[in-house]
């Protein structure tokens, strides 16, 4: 379902993180991990990275301080962002507007998220 494409997982928590991975990786694509935003950046200025999944709250670096320098360097076109979150730190909308495709809330429903994904990868 996702040969070819490389995805990168966001997570501070290590077994999060890694159910996410496995997911991905499940489904065919390449996955990169990262604990927090400032990780996760250099990752993206450095490699082709077709999507980053990121969650909202980490200690190294939140999601929301990755989206903004992700769209302050011109990279979201490249790597879109998807955002997680167990809290309500940030609105759906305000996620978007902000310019993450999508928030999706903890417990994921992975379904969900996979078809979401599979969407964006279709229409790129």
């Amino acid at each position: 379902m996702f040969e070819g494409k490389k995805i990168l997982v966001v997570d501070d928590e290590p077994d999060l993180r890694e159910i996410t991975a496995f997911e991905f990786e499940y489904k065919g694509a390449e996955v990169i991990t990262a604990d927090g935003g400032k990780e996760a950046l250099e990752i993206v200025q450095d490699d082709e990275i077709d999507l980053v999944i990121s969650d909202v709250r980490m200690p190294n670096g939140s999601g929301e301080e990755l989206l903004a320098n992700l769209r302050a360097q011109n990279l979201l076109e490249k790597s879109p962002l998807i955002l997680m979150t167990g809290f309500s730190d940030v609105s759906r909308d305000e996620a978007k507007k902000r310019g993450a495709l999508e928030l999706f809330h903890k417990p994921v429903k992975w379904t969900e998220i996979i078809d979401f994904v599979n969407d964006v990868f279709q229409a790129r």
